[in-house]
């Protein structure tokens, strides 16, 4: 009777185990999956409150842009009517009004007219026999001969038949048509308000747009041709749009994201900023899978503990080894698990360690600017930050030692990037050769930063407008350590003791390459034959 007693207790305490640890399974699954549902609704929330902001700021800074020049149009017309036998093509005073306004605008404002047969000339011209271009069918002048859309209006964007850039033209009719002049008009070029809407632009992969209200998309970051000029309207996005964050579909792209629409106030224009649903989540779903991980796994091993605790209760109800030998089991486990996290709060630690002293990096990047022009100094800080951004993605793909880098490729990619990334007024063919370098992070970051002003100045100042350009990039072992650079363009050259002279105040370029050679005892070397040629040992 003891004996089946006994056995009868084993087996409800087997029974009642296995109750505990389905219970206790259970409420764990639904603990994670409710969490991660909070965690993602947080997030996505959390998302548009951050875009509605961005979006603000940059309706703030477009409507500052659209007002000035609405301001300038006006101001010109009320000097015409006043000065009615002026021809505002030649007329010195009015040439001096507009070059006036061009200097003390806070960006690049181009006055052009249109004349009343529909002729483009610029301010001044220099010859008023034949105009620059017809353009009657082009929307900023059709709009300034219909009553319904005669006055101040902002056209869809254009490619200039003269300049050959993207832009968006605001007309305004004048009155008193002076000379035979019917049209004032502003071309507001779009790398302007690109580089405005970088700066806001969620990374990696978001956008902001620019958009009439009547859903014509006047420009959007990232940028394409066939995307200029596209009329939304119809589109579930567009029609869907009001105050806060929705997640929606792009219809440019195809792509989930939280995009906030922004009014202009006084301005038939509206600003969205978006970003990518899969950036928002993609952090979030690493943790799920981690942690779903954990749990299946942790089920598994449960399971697995209660299955073979059983058997042994049933086998062996009076034997204390299986309970030592799953303990020490339990407790093996339990290290393991410390041990994993230790590893992991070590790589986090490095990464911010590394991420800080590149952060350092970028602010004396941007102190050495000083008062530079902000637009070339935010292109060449951009051009530098790119290295970084190059260098991080190569260290999150890497495999094997995680203080070393493959040289040659990084300097690859970079030098790619580079060329496609840094506008040029004529095509760049880049000739690139290297044997495989394992090299140190540091030195790997210091070379990029040489290559990427080396790279920039070429373009900018190596080029003719015409034709193309051509650059060369060699890399090799020095030996001991130390590596060659060689670096070759087919431009004019430059006077190489006049640009090391830093009482010269050339910029910051020099002082970049000079400060990171001095950081592994480097030397640098300069000759102008067919073109600027550097030799470059670190």
């Amino acid at each position: 009777m003891d004996v089946a007693a006994g056995r009868a207790g084993l087996r409800g305490r087997g029974a009642l185990l296995l109750v505990v640890l389905g219970a206790s399974v259970a409420i764990a699954w639904t603990a994670v999956l409710w969490g991660g549902y909070s965690e993602r609704r947080e997030l996505v929330e959390r998302s548009g409150a951050d875009v509605e902001r961005l979006a603000q700021i940059a309706a703030e800074q477009t409507g500052g842009i659209m007002n000035e020049v609405k301001v300038y149009l006006a101001l010109l017309d009320a000097w015409l009517a006043d000065n009615a036998d002026a021809d505002p093509r030649v007329d010195p005073r009015f040439v001096h009004l507009v070059d006036t306004l061009r200097e003390s605008a806070r960006f690049r404002i181009d006055i052009r007219l249109v004349s009343e047969d529909d002729g483009l000339f610029y301010v001044p011209s220099a010859d008023l026999s034949e105009p620059l271009a017809r353009v009657g069918d082009r929307e900023y002048v059709r709009a300034q001969k219909d009553p319904s859309t005669r006055g101040f209006y902002i056209s869809g964007p254009v490619l200039s038949r003269v300049t050959g850039i993207w832009g968006i033209p605001v007309s305004y009719p004048i009155e008193t048509r002076n000379a035979g002049m019917a049209i004032v008009f502003a071309a507001i070029e779009l790398p302007l308000l690109h580089a405005l809407y970088e700066s806001v632009r969620p990374m990696p992969d978001g956008a902001v747009s620019l958009m009439r209200s009547d859903g014509v998309l006047l420009t959007r970051l990232p940028f394409r041709e066939d995307d200029m000029g596209r009329d939304l309207e119809g589109d579930p996005s567009w029609e869907g749009r009001g105050e806060g964050a929705v997640l929606s579909v792009s219809p440019l792209d195809g792509r989930s994201r939280v995009i906030a629409f922004k009014a202009i106030p006084g301005l038939p224009l509206e600003v969205a900023v978006g970003t990518s649903l899969e950036d928002v989540l993609s952090p979030w779903e690493a943790s799920m899978r981690a942690r779903l991980v954990a749990l299946s796994v942790a089920t598994l091993v449960l399971a697995t503990l209660g299955l073979l605790l059983l058997h042994e209760w049933k086998a062996l109800a009076d034997s204390s080894r299986s309970i030592a030998s799953l303990n020490a089991e339990l407790e093996r486990s339990i290290a393991l698990a410390h041990a994993q996290l230790g590893e992991k709060e070590l790589l986090i630690r490095e990464t911010n360690h590394r991420v800080k002293n590149h952060l350092a990096q970028i602010v004396s990047l941007i102190d050495l600017s000083g008062n530079a022009d902000p637009v070339s100094a935010l292109k060449a800080i951009k051009s530098r930050i790119l290295g970084y951004a190059l260098l991080y993605e190569k260290l999150s793909y890497r495999e094997g030692d995680a203080e070393e880098l493959d040289l040659a490729a990084y300097a690859r990619d970079l030098l790619g990037a580079l060329v496609e990334l840094t506008p040029s007024p004529v095509q760049v063919d880049v000739s690139f050769d290297a044997e495989p370098i394992r090299e140190s992070v540091r030195k790997c970051t210091t070379l990029g930063l040489v290559l990427a002003e080396l790279v920039t100045n070429s373009i900018k100042h190596a080029s003719s407008g015409s034709g193309s350009m051509a650059l060369s990039v060699s890399l090799r072992s020095a030996g001991e350590g130390r590596v060659r650079l060689d670096y070759s363009d087919d431009g004019p050259g430059f006077d190489w003791a006049a640009a090391r002279d830093a009482s010269a105040g050339k910029g910051i370029g020099m002082i970049l390459i000079d400060t990171m050679l001095a950081q592994y005892d480097g030397n640098i070397q300069y000759s102008k034959e067919g073109g600027s040629r550097f030799l470059i040992v670190m």
